[in-house]
């Protein structure tokens, strides 16, 4: 039973994760934002960055931005 929980933890943690690396790369590589798919995926991780969004400002590397809030999960 307590296997059964675990792996399922273990699935929605390692899907969130994932959502969030894209998060990352696509702000990264400044993707897109009205794509759909950009858009669902800002939305969906919204409120897992928002507690940490403006504690440090976006990096700007000459096109490439770094989003602190992201990275910082």
């Amino acid at each position: 039973m307590f296997g059964i929980i675990r792996t399922l933890i273990n699935i929605v943690f390692g899907v969130m994760e994932f959502l969030l690396t894209l998060r990352f790369i696509f702000k990264l590589f400044v993707v897109n934002a009205a794509t759909p798919f950009v858009a669902w995926l800002y939305g969906a991780t919204a409120s897992l960055v928002s507690p940490f969004a403006g504690i440090l400002p976006n990096l700007n590397l000459g096109g490439l931005i770094i989003d602190f809030a992201t990275w910082s999960r």
